[in-house]
């Protein structure tokens, strides 16, 4: 038997997570390198080292919506996703998604609030006029 037919034991091939791992101790800077040359994971450390502030600024901002929150942070990763790969035009990553999660929170306090309709109204069937009914009968 060649040696080029065996394949190496399972213990020694290596998994992604200590690459991940290892890009949690690069600085922003580097992360913002990595992801605009093609690294997503990079991206998924940028997303991991943030979540939870942000969250904690648009929950604060948003009046302590939970769902409205979750949102407007999930909103704010989806344009940074986008922008830090549409130019390279250098970036305080953490000012930088602050600012965007702070003007998307304003976009969602500006939007004007649907009336809500009263359940009674909406619920019942529209009265008869007691008249009209006999005459219809």
């Amino acid at each position: 038997m060649e040696a080029s037919a065996l394949s190496a034991p399972a213990a020694l091939h290596r998994p992604a997570w200590p690459t991940v791992r290892l890009l949690r101790l690069r600085s922003d800077e580097q992360l913002v390198a990595l992801f605009r040359a093609g690294s997503d994971e990079a991206f998924g450390v940028i997303h991991d080292r943030y979540r939870q502030r942000l969250f904690a600024y648009t929950r604060q901002m948003l009046a302590g919506s939970r769902q409205d929150a979750e949102d407007a942070l999930q909103d704010v990763f989806l344009r940074a996703y986008a922008a830090l790969r549409a130019n390279e035009r250098p970036v305080s990553l953490r000012a930088w998604l602050y600012r965007v999660a702070h003007n998307r929170c304003i976009d969602q306090l500006r939007r004007p609030v649907p009336l809500h309709a009263d359940v009674f109204d909406v619920s019942r069937n529209p009265l008869q006029d007691p008249l009209h009914e006999i005459e219809r009968r």
